[in-house]
C-alpha cells in the first residue's frame, strides 16, 4: 500500500521527468531553429550577396571595355581601363568562388555550372576585344562587343534565377524556423497549464 509520502515522491518524480523531457525537447528544437537560421544566413543570404557582387563586377567589366572602345585615340586611357577591367574580372571570379561555397542544392549547382561555362566564353571574348583595341583595331573590337551582348544577357538571366532560388530557400529556412518555434512554444505552454 502506498503512503501519502510515497505518492507525493512519485508525483514530484514524474513532474521532474516531464520537465527534463520537455527541456531536452525544447533545447533540441532551439538547436534546429539555430541551424535553420545559420543555413539561411550562411548559405542563402551570403550567397545572394556574393552573386550580386559578381553581377556588379560583370557590369564593371562591360563598362571598362566600353571605355576602352571609346578612348581609341588615347593610349593611356586604354591602358588604365584595361587594368581596371582585369581587376573587375578578378573580383568577379573571386565572388563566384565565394558563391560556390554557399550552394546547397542541385538546381542552383546546375545554374552555377552554366554560369561558369558562359563566363569563360564571355571572358575570352572580352579579352579578345581588349587585345584588338590595344592594337588599334577598334572596328573589329566593336564587332566582337556586339556579338558578346548575348552572353552578357544570358549571364544576367542565370544570376537572376540563382538569386530567386536563394530567396526561396531562405524563405523555406525561415518558415521551418518559425514552425519549430511555434511547436516548441505550444508544447511548453501545454505543459505549464
Amino acid at each position: 500500500k502506498m503512503t501519502l509520502f510515497k505518492k507525493l515522491v512519485v508525483g514530484f518524480l514524474f513532474m521532474n521527468i516531464l520537465i527534463v523531457g520537455i527541456s531536452f525537447y525544447s533545447v533540441s528544437n532551439l538547436s534546429n531553429m539555430d541551424n535553420s537560421m545559420s543555413v539561411m544566413y550562411d548559405a542563402h543570404l551570403k550567397g545572394v550577396e556574393y552573386i550580386k557582387t559578381a553581377q556588379a563586377n560583370m557590369n564593371a567589366v562591360i563598362r571598362y571595355r566600353n571605355n576602352i572602345l571609346l578612348s581609341s585615340d588615347n593610349f593611356q586611357e586604354v591602358e588604365s581601363n584595361s587594368k581596371s577591367m582585369n581587376e573587375a574580372i578578378s573580383q568577379f571570379e573571386e565572388s563566384l568562388q565565394k558563391f560556390e561555397e554557399t550552394i546547397v542544392n542541385d538546381e542552383v549547382r546546375k545554374l552555377f555550372d552554366d554560369l561558369t561555362t558562359v563566363w569563360k566564353d564571355f571572358k575570352a571574348k572580352e579579352e579578345k576585344i581588349v587585345e584588338l583595341a590595344s592594337k588599334g583595331d577598334f572596328r573589329d573590337a566593336n564587332i566582337e562587343r556586339i556579338s558578346n551582348r548575348n552572353l552578357a544577357s544570358h549571364m544576367e538571366s542565370l544570376i537572376d534565377k540563382m538569386v530567386e532560388l536563394k530567396a526561396q530557400q531562405s524563405e523555406e529556412a525561415n518558415n521551418n524556423s518559425t514552425i519549430t518555434y511555434e511547436r516548441t512554444r505550444a508544447i511548453t505552454i501545454i505543459v505549464c497549464i
